[in-house]
């Protein structure tokens, strides 16, 4: 309908000058609020998506410290989603650095993709191991990544990624078995539920 295409825009522009120039704190405040309204209202979405859209780089801090706060208290609210999509079509490396020192949470339902996305992006920029702490690096990212994309159901993904840590994790270990053993152990955790979900998709044998 012309009238509600018109109000929508209208609102998206009232948004677009509340937004802009306002401070980190002021940001926070904007995205916790939209979203919160998010997780009962599916319109809320499409006004995320259009301010991230607008300024990622400048934004995405806020939203995800945003997400952060609210998934503590719900895991149906849609910020995280909303810019773990946002991060796929445009997020960079800077990005990815600005958010992993931020905090990814392990707990936290909504964050998954942004996590993902931040561990993959920074991997795909990790130089080739050279030594003992380099391949630890790519390691210990393998690892989290393959834990995050087995949550997001991404078994497949998640299987090539579980592997490729519990490779490095094997040479890693007898260098330092203290050091290395968890990271070890949580990868070919893993890989078993990758391969048992895997497995079970399989059509049973014709008898």
């Amino acid at each position: 309908m012309p009238g509600a295409r018109s109000g929508a825009a209208d609102f998206e522009a009232y948004l677009d000058e509340v937004f802009e120039g306002a401070s980190e704190h002021a940001l926070r405040a904007g995205f916790s609020v939209l979203g919160r309204l998010s997780e009962e209202h599916p319109r809320a979405q499409g006004w995320l998506a259009h301010l991230l859209d607008r300024d990622l780089p400048g934004r995405a801090l806020a939203a995800f410290e945003a997400a952060k706060a609210i998934g503590e208290r719900t895991a149906h609210a849609r910020l995280g989603e909303v810019l773990g999509r946002a991060l796929e079509r445009k997020g960079t490396i800077a990005l990815a650095v600005q958010l992993d020192n931020a905090g990814l949470p392990e707990q936290t339902v909504s964050l998954r993709e942004v996590g993902a996305w931040v561990d993959k992006t920074l991997l795909d920029h990790l130089p080739e191991p050279t030594d003992l702490a380099s391949l630890s690096a790519r390691a210990a990212l393998l690892g989290n990544l393959g834990a995050r994309q087995s949550t997001l159901g991404k078994r497949e993904e998640a299987l090539v990624s579980s592997v490729e840590a519990v490779t490095h994790y094997r040479r890693l270990y007898p260098a330092d078995p203290a050091v290395f053993s968890s990271g070890l152990a949580l990868s070919l955790e893993t890989l078993a539920q990758c391969q048992f979900h895997i497995v079970s998709w399989l059509p049973a044998p014709s008898l």
